[in-house]
């Protein structure tokens, strides 16, 4: 019985550290997410989810792409139960309903990895409209002849 119940110890042991193991890994191997607020959150009974998230500029440099996917699927992530979801990114200064610098959705899982499309055009008669140039947009700004800081 005593072995019995010692071979149980370290079987338990192992399991432990196999978890700890995978923690510690997701932990590590997951980079840090963007800088945001979230402005708006709903969820409907249809299963939709929406927000509206302000991100900001990280060294002087707009969020791109691949970091609001990211962003968008650990919302993605967090509900869900959803079936549909709706995320839009304001820059600091945008108004909600004004137009978002960016969206990403999953209506009827027509996006599954939430791709990010960003809305150039939505940047022109704001604080960002400098940054446009022949409809593209410096994601680096400073890269800009223009650009002063």
């Amino acid at each position: 019985m005593k072995k019995f119940l010692k071979v149980l110890k370290w079987i338990g042991i192992f399991y432990a550290c196999i978890i700890l193991v995978g923690v510690v890994l997701s932990a590590v191997s997951r980079p840090a997410l963007l800088k945001h607020k979230v402005l708006t959150e709903e969820i409907l009974k249809s299963g939709k989810y929406s927000a509206d998230i302000e991100v900001y500029t990280k060294d002087g440099k707009f969020p791109g792409p691949k970091e609001l996917q990211r962003l968008a699927q650990d919302y993605k992530e967090k509900n869900y139960k959803n079936k549909n979801y709706f995320i839009h990114f304001y820059l600091p200064g945008m108004k909600v309903g004004s137009g978002a610098y960016a969206v990403a959705n999953n209506a009827g899982n027509s996006n599954p990895n939430m791709e990010v499309e960003i809305l150039t055009m939505m940047l022109s008669e704001t604080q960002y409209e400098k940054y446009i140039e022949n409809y593209n947009l410096f994601i680096e700004p400073e890269k800009l002849p223009f650009y002063t800081k």
